[in-house]
C-alpha cells in the first residue's frame, strides 16, 4: 500500500486514512485533511461533517478491513462516510490483493449515484431451494453481524441444497439502477469465517405475480486466484420507473452444495443515476 501510494500520490497531497493508522501519512509523504487520527467511537456529529467535506476534494483513501462485528463497525460509526466511499470510490484494478490482504487503497472513480433504497436495511422474504429445486422456507438464519470487506457491506443469504434468495417488494424510482458486488471469497461473522460455496451463479430477476424475468446473472469464478475483490453486478431499472415490482436476488447452485450453505451480496442497493450518468 505504501509503495503504491508513493507512486501514485503527490508528495504533500491530502489523502484520507479512514481508520487507526495515522503513521501512514508520514510513510506515504501525504497529509491528513482532517484533525482526526482515526475513528473516534460515539462522536459521529463531530467527525462526519469534517470528513465528508474532505472527501469532496481528495483522490485517495486508505481503508482497512478491521471491523469487529461484536463491538463496532465503521459503517455503524460513520454511515455517511461509508455511503460516500461506496458511491464515489473504488479499489483500483492495478492495486495488488491476495487472500491475506487487510488494507487497500481506494481511488476516486465515477459517481455511482445516490442511494434510493439500501437493501441491507429493507424488508425481504427469504427462501431456499431444496435438492429438487423447490422453493422452501429457510431452515437456518443467516448471520446478522458481519464485517465490512473491501469497501462493501455483505448481505448474507442462507441457502438450501440448490441455492436460495431474497425477494424485495419495491417501487422503482426514476433513473433507477440496481448495484451490488458479488464473488468475494470470505465472510467474517461473530464466531466464524465463511468461505463462499463453489459452483454458484448470482441472478437478479424482476417479478410480477408468480412470474420472474431474469435481468442479469454472474457465474462465480472459483479459481484459486479469484474471489479477492468484489465483481460489480448492475441492472438498469429505468424502464420500470413508477412500477411496483418484486426484485429477486438469487444464488443458484449447479449441484447440491457441500459444506456451509451461505452466500452473500456486497452492498446491494437501488441507486439513482445522475442525469448525466
Amino acid at each position: 500500500m505504501i509503495t503504491y501510494l508513493r507512486h501514485h500520490a503527490s508528495v504533500g497531497e491530502e489523502i484520507f486514512v479512514a481508520r487507526q493508522e495515522p503513521l501512514l501519512y508520514f510513510a506515504t509523504q501525504t497529509r491528513n485533511p482532517t484533525p482526526f487520527p482515526g475513528v473516534l467511537p460515539g462522536l459521529r456529529e463531530l467527525q462526519e461533517p469534517v470528513i465528508l467535506s474532505a472527501l469532496e476534494r481528495i483522490r485517495w483513501v486508505v481503508m482497512s478491513d478491521l471491523d469487529q462485528p461484536i463491538y463496532t463497525r465503521y459503517a455503524d460509526e460513520l454511515p455517511g462516510v461509508q455511503a460516500q466511499l461506496e458511491r464515489y470510490f473504488e479499489i483500483p484494478e492495478d492495486f495488488p490483493l491476495d487472500d491475506g490482504s487487510w488494507i487497500a487503497v481506494l481511488r476516486r472513480g465515477r459517481d455511482r449515484g445516490a442511494t434510493a433504497l439500501d437493501l441491507l436495511n429493507a424488508p425481504a422474504r427469504a427462501w431456499v431451494r431444496d435438492e429438487r429445486g423447490r422453493i422452501q422456507p429457510p431452515a437456518t438464519r443467516a448471520p446478522e453481524r458481519v464485517a465490512t470487506q473491501r469497501l462493501r457491506r455483505p448481505l448474507p443469504i442462507a441457502l438450501g441444497a440448490l441455492g436460495g434468495g431474497l425477494d424485495f417488494e419495491i417501487e422503482v424510482p426514476e433513473r433507477a439502477v440496481f448495484q451490488s458486488g458479488v464473488g468475494f471469497r470470505w465472510l467474517l461473522a461473530l464466531d466464524h469465517q465463511y468461505r463462499h460455496p463453489e459452483g454458484t451463479t448470482f441472478v437478479v430477476s424482476l417479478g410480477r405475480g408468480d412470474r420472474f424475468e431474469p435481468l442479469a446473472e454472474r457465474a462465480i469464478d472459483d479459481g484459486p486466484r479469484a474471489g479477492r475483490r468484489w465483481s460489480p453486478l448492475e441492472v438498469d431499472l429505468a424502464r420500470h420507473a413508477g412500477e411496483r415490482i418484486v426484485l429477486r436476488l438469487e444464488v443458484r447452485a449447479d449441484a447440491p452444495i457441500a459444506g456451509e450453505r451461505l452466500a452473500w451480496w456486497g452492498s446491494p442497493r437501488i441507486a439513482v443515476r445522475t442525469p448525466s450518468g
